[in-house]
């Protein structure tokens, strides 16, 4: 399941500050930005997904708002994903990690990242 709920920043499209080289076996984001409203957080909304189209192409879009004041710098984003097998073992990894250009949000900012995923 990689669609998430409000403020669910465990799921789904994620961010972080965190501008580490890409390793093919990390599991997370470098540095993880918690969800929240205190200082450092970010409020996480909940992910959204665009129908198929004709190309066979979807997007899954997340929104981010800064309310809690200060200024973060997000260098980092992936679709973080959590999968189920026999017996409700559940295992979480990250799918996609992506290092923009970094995106700054002022305080009562927000930002939006999104995936186009092509099938």
């Amino acid at each position: 399941a990689a669609s998430s709920g409000s403020n669910d920043g465990i799921r789904g499209i994620v961010v972080g500050t965190g501008a580490g080289a890409f390793s093919p076996t990390g599991t997370a984001l470098t540095t993880y930005i918690h969800s929240g409203t205190s200082a450092g957080r970010l409020e996480y909304y909940q992910d959204t997904f665009g129908s198929i189209t004709s190309n066979r192409r979807f997007f899954h879009r997340r929104s981010f708002f800064n309310r809690p004041g200060g200024t973060i710098i997000i260098a980092e984003y992936g679709l973080h994903v959590r999968t189920f097998f026999t017996g409700g073992i559940q295992s979480h990894f990250l799918m996609f990690r992506t290092l923009p250009t970094t995106l700054t949000l002022a305080n009562l900012g927000s930002g939006v990242f999104e995936y186009v995923i092509e099938i």
